[in-house]
């Protein structure tokens, strides 16, 4: 493959996206992250073009992307569209497995420095609700590559608690603030377009205000640790779960399945699984997701109504509390499965993908009531 042409690349790449939609919606997710993987390491092996365009086009500036570089490097929006994807599903997929399923620094070339964005001047509306789907994507991306830099400084001290230097804590305050700017230009786009706005509009606005309600819950000024319990608001996880009835409510007419590349719902509403311990709302939960019947990349309604459900009934019927997630949604779905109950079945995509990822240190806690 070393002296494959540009295009051939390319067509490697499109090829690698459908085998992971086709295996996604088939519910074989370990497939399907073996496939998007390889895709990844090819984006990876194709630098330093596929670096610096990506660099270009996602506004992140490090010290090996100089005017006098970029300059012979042609503008490629292919390639760029092609990394945004697998970036997207990267980010999707490693919320379902609670670990980095790609380096954005080794997609960059491992810059020296990097330049996070800060937005100047008066916040205006997005021209459309794709617009702030991508700049959504973008900031999302910000996210991720900020703790793979504090994690690869804290490399020598895995085992402790992380430390956050005044560098760190520094770019984590233009994070937030850059979130804060993508609010508010959200904000006045849905005030601006939401008694014009088409169907479709509609549907993606209904979305994104399901994300913005999750990263409200989520992200908070000068609260750098990933030890997320302190700041959880009551009422801020309910919010999630009622935008996610309200999108329900919405699809209710809709007599099949959905499959979508995007995870847009599911993964904002596994968080409350995550951290709420209250049973009225994981009823709630387990409903609102077997309303949607959808499946976004490697995520299925259905499938995590049943994680859930088994979660409900291993505390009401069996007197055992499952808590603790270090080990994520794959830790949990592996303690309900030592404990044999018929609500989430064998088939099951999640109970399969977190019995086959090799060495997963399994890390949540199983208690008596």
């Amino acid at each position: 493959m070393a002296n494959a042409a540009p295009q051939d690349m390319k067509t490697i790449l499109m090829c690698c996206l459908i085998f992971i939609c086709v295996e996604n919606m088939r519910g074989r997710y370990e497939e399907a992250l073996r496939h998007l993987k390889a895709g990844l390491r090819l984006l990876i092996s194709l630098r330093p073009t596929s670096r610096v365009a990506t660099l270009r086009h996602w506004g992140v500036c490090g010290t090996d992307t100089r005017q006098d570089v970029t300059d012979n490097i042609p503008q490629d929006d292919e390639l760029d569209s092609l990394a945004l994807l697998f970036s997207r599903l990267a980010l999707d997929t490693s919320v379902l497995t609670d670990g980095d399923v790609v380096s954005h620094l080794e997609m960059l070339g491992q810059p020296e420095s990097i330049q996070f964005p800060v937005s100047s001047g008066s916040p205006t509306p997005f021209p459309t609700a794709a617009a702030a789907r991508d700049e959504l994507h973008r900031f999302e991306i910000f996210h991720d590559i900020y703790y793979e830099r504090v994690f690869q400084k804290n490399s020598p001290n895995t085992d402790g608690p992380l430390e956050f230097d005044q560098e760190d804590k520094d770019i984590y305050r233009m994070l937030y603030q850059q979130y804060q700017w993508w609010r508010v230009c959200f904000d006045l786009y849905v005030e601006t377009r939401e008694n014009s706005a088409t169907p479709e509009e509609q549907d993606l606005i209904a979305k994104l205000r399901l994300n913005q309600l999750t990263w409200n819950a989520l992200f908070k000024h000068d609260h750098w640790s990933l030890d997320l319990d302190p700041i959880l608001v009551p009422g801020e996880l309910e919010a999630i779960v009622e935008q996610a009835e309200t999108i329900a409510c919405s699809t209710s007419t809709r007599h099949h399945p959905v499959f979508t590349f995007d995870a847009d719902i599911i993964p904002s509403l596994s968080y409350v699984g995550a951290f709420s311990d209250d049973p009225d709302l994981l009823r709630r939960l387990v409903k609102v997701l077997r309303k949607l019947k959808v499946r976004e990349g490697p995520w299925d309604s259905d499938e995590l109504a049943e994680i859930y459900e088994g979660v409900l009934v291993a505390r009401e019927q069996y007197g055992q509390v499952i808590s603790g997630y270090p080990g994520g949604l794959l830790s949990v779905a592996e303690a309900l499965a030592a404990l044999g109950l018929p609500c989430v079945k064998p088939t099951n995509s999640i109970l399969r993908l977190s019995s086959s990822i090799k060495g997963y240190s399994i890390g949540g806690n199983i208690d008596a009531v």
